[in-house]
């Protein structure tokens, strides 16, 4: 009879077993559990759990008299109005509960006393008829119409609900504040002189590139997914070294070098570069440092400078210096106006920390400090007000774009330049962070994608117009994943042989995109073979005279949408009667 009492109210049950504290929340249940949690479900009960006190048990909801209702502390008594007649309940001293029952006015009053603790004064005080055997027609209490473990409320009056515009996935993405596209990305690229890619162990999934063949493989996967900004960090061999980092401005050097070979084969794209000499000094120091230990700021910049010029000449399109050494931006921004390269853009490492984050990168171009650290030229960890500082020069000098690096755990720095630039702002998710991620990922400590997507999203959400992050690939391919279903997508063209084709000669491929296809001199045209001359290069028959485009009817499809910011290559031939024998997309 008890448990009608507790309809609509709030109390507490208290246990010994602490595995029955967790029985509202634990996701698996057996079926005991899950008869308890059917039971409990229409009470707004807390169960606590307290040491020694065993009042609790597997049936304590039951009607057997155990005596727990002493140690259950119902907060209040509320009796429903809707019940068909009043209840005066108290408590005798023989420690039962004394109820009244009236049915209507002038009706005569029958006293009952109902035992809570098993110890009844006398048999008739404890006869069940008295209990429910007598019970008028109408229920003394109704349970309440919410829904269950609902608890009856008076509803809300506030005017103002943001929940509205959440409540279903398309009003969550019309009201997206921030959007994150592939566009956003740089991706950061290992380099080195060898022709094997070189796994890094504390980054996993990243790898030191042979300068020609993976490093135009990583290219080409990138350009795939709408990714056309990359940044080049070289693994100089030790033996080319110097304490002054002579090799930084070597025009033949590795990074020059790639450049030239990216420029060639994707004119396209935006290639950015590090202005700096820890990966070319023998003392691992993005500065010339002197005998004493002190790190030259003036001599430094002066190689810097002639590093830029020389990444500049090879086609860089961004000179990113990273040093971090008072008045090298305007010193390199005035070489390359008197150079003649007014076009290269300067992305200034504005506000880079002296962070802990950066270990798997100097790992990876074993650039770590020979002796002391890089305290005296990077900021201090602990300052903010002083990144205006930087800025400000940095804007004054002539910068173009401002970094801050680290990015996840500067994000009120990335936001107080935001708020006080116009400039566009980069910011660089590091190895730390990247790792930090990756490692977790692996441990099933974290959903890997989920928190990566949400880290890019935070970065861009502070500020960030452009993010420097090794995740650039696999996010860009889980938004593309993300896309509408509705887009075409062109599918690529693998090798294959025409031999089954009939006409005498073919016109040239007529359509091209970003300059990435080359004419060839006119060949045979009857069982003629496409042939791959690379990812990014393919050979068709040709003759002389072009044909402006021709479009394959596709049933009730549309033709395939090619995204030149994708890079996507049509293919089309025509015979001499314009009739189109084959078009596909590479």
């Amino acid at each position: 009879m008890w448990r009608h009492y507790l309809y609509g109210e709030e109390f507490e049950l208290f246990t010994d077993h602490k595995s029955l504290t967790y029985l509202q929340s634990q996701p698996e249940l057996n079926m005991r559990q899950r008869r308890w949690v059917e039971f409990l479900k229409d009470y707004d009960c807390d169960i606590a759990y307290h040491p020694g006190k065993a009042n609790v048990v597997a049936d304590a909801l039951s009607r057997q008299p155990l005596g727990m209702a002493a140690h259950m502390a119902v907060r209040r008594w509320r009796l429903l109005e809707e019940a068909a007649c009043w209840i005066s309940v108290r408590e005798t001293p023989a420690g039962g509960f004394l109820a009244k029952l009236l049915a209507s006015p002038g009706a005569s009053v029958r006293t009952t006393r109902f035992a809570r603790t098993g110890s009844c004064g006398s048999e008739a005080e404890c006869t069940g008829a008295f209990v429910l055997g007598e019970a008028p027609s109408v229920p003394l209490l109704r349970r309440p119409s919410s829904p269950s473990r609902t608890p009856c409320v008076t509803h809300l009056t506030w005017s103002k609900r943001p929940r509205r515009n959440r409540k279903s996935a398309v009003l969550r993405a019309s009201f997206q504040e921030t959007q994150l596209s592939p566009a956003n990305f740089v991706l950061p690229l290992f380099i080195h002189e060898g022709e094997e890619d070189t796994p890094i162990g504390a980054m996993p999934g990243c790898y030191r590139l042979g300068w020609r063949h993976g490093l135009l493989e990583e290219v080409y996967k990138a350009r795939d997914v709408g990714i056309n900004s990359v940044v080049l960090f070289p693994k100089i061999p030790d033996a080319l070294k110097t304490p002054t980092g002579d090799e930084a401005y070597n025009d033949n050097g590795l990074v020059p070098r790639t450049i030239r070979l990216l420029k060639d084969k994707y004119p396209d794209l935006a290639i950015y570069t590090d202005v700096a000499l820890d990966p070319y000094s023998s003392d691992g120091h993005d500065g010339i440092v002197r005998e004493d230990g002190v790190i030259l700021n003036d001599e430094t910049v002066h190689q810097l400078c002639k590093q830029a010029v020389s990444q500049a000449r090879a086609g860089a399109d961004v000179v990113s210096p990273s040093d971090m050494m008072d008045g090298r931006v305007g010193a390199i921004r005035e070489v390359l106006d008197t150079e003649g390269f007014q076009h290269v853009s300067i992305m200034s490492y504005t506000a880079k920390y002296a962070s802990a984050f950066y270990g798997p990168f100097r790992e990876a171009l074993d650039s770590q400090p020979r002796s002391g650290d890089k305290k005296t030229y990077q900021m201090n960890p602990a300052n903010y007000r002083e990144a205006l500082v930087e800025s400000h020069e940095d804007e004054v000098e002539g910068a173009d774009i401002l970094l801050v690096k680290p990015a996840l755990p500067y994000l009120d720095v990335i936001r107080l330049l935001r708020d006080q630039s116009s400039l566009p702002i980069a910011a660089y998710q590091v190895s730390g962070e990247y790792s930090m991620i990756k490692a977790g990922g692996v441990l099933k400590m974290i959903d890997e994608e989920k928190v990566m997507m949400e880290s890019l999203m935070c970065i861009r959400r502070a500020g960030a117009d452009v993010i420097l992050t090794y995740f650039a690939l696999q996010a860009a391919r889980s938004l593309c994943g993300c896309m509408s279903s509705n887009a075409v997508r062109a599918q690529r063209v693998e090798r294959r042989s025409y031999a089954s084709l009939h006409s005498s000669t073919f016109s040239r491929m007529v359509s091209t995109f970003d300059g990435l296809i080359e004419p060839f001199d006119e060949v045979g045209a009857h069982g003629a073979e496409v042939d791959h001359m690379g990812p990014e290069l393919v050979q068709v028959p040709l003759l002389p005279h072009a044909r402006p485009p021709c479009k394959l009817p596709v049933g009730d499809h549309p033709p395939p949408l090619i995204d030149a910011r994708e890079h996507l290559l049509l293919l089309q031939v025509v015979d001499e009667g314009g009739g189109c024998v084959f078009s596909g997309c590479l």
